[in-house]
């Protein structure tokens, strides 16, 4: 009886670890040195394309920025779809809900109208791509789903975008945090 529970407590458990966000991520050298110079202590336009809930896009995107704000390893920054003058316009965060596979995550970078990035229709999980570009280059990806939450209000859809924006910067080993380096930048 004994190992019958453990066997079903051991199959939930492994089906929960595989119903939660799942990424892959990929760094150009120097992510952290030109995240660090473009969103230290500075606004961070966030580009956000498409919208998959039956919602108001503005809603979305509200719930969007507040998810990744402050989960960003590096510098404090302000994410926001409406950068001020302290900003360093050419970076920019984009994230896609929903990206076909096909997606050059590069192509994100270089992009003029980020509404015409090929998507796929809905399915049971939400696919998610998130770059962080300086002008035209791609400095970091992380491309990830979960299983699709109900609302921009879910705790699964914040979840989802809090762990894509962490994971988008690697941690700074160089400097032994990954939260302090914005003095350095002063």
């Amino acid at each position: 009886m004994r190992k019958t529970v453990a066997a079903v407590a051991g199959a939930a458990l492994l089906a929960a670890a595989c119903s939660g966000p799942r990424f892959v991520t990929d760094y150009r050298g120097g992510v952290e040195m030109f995240f660090a110079h473009a969103a230290g202590g500075k606004d961070l336009r966030a580009v956000i394309v498409g919208n998959p809930f039956p919602v108001l896009k503005a809603e979305t995107d509200a719930y969007t920025v507040a998810a990744m704000q402050g989960r960003f390893r590096g510098p404090v920054t302000n994410l926001t779809t409406t950068p001020s003058q302290n900003s360093h316009l050419p970076a920019r965060v984009f994230v896609i809900f929903d990206p076909s596979p096909g997606l050059h995550p590069p192509a994100v970078c270089t992009v003029r109208n980020p509404e015409t990035l090929p998507r796929i229709a809905p399915t049971e999980r939400l696919h998610l791509m998130v770059t962080f570009c300086e002008g035209d280059t791609l400095y970091a990806e992380v491309r990830g789903s979960a299983p699709r939450p109900a609302s921009p209000t879910d705790p699964a859809f914040a979840n989802l975008l809090s762990q894509a924006a962490f994971v988008l910067i690697p941690q700074d080993k160089q400097f032994g945090s990954d939260r302090n380096n914005e003095r350095l930048f002063r």
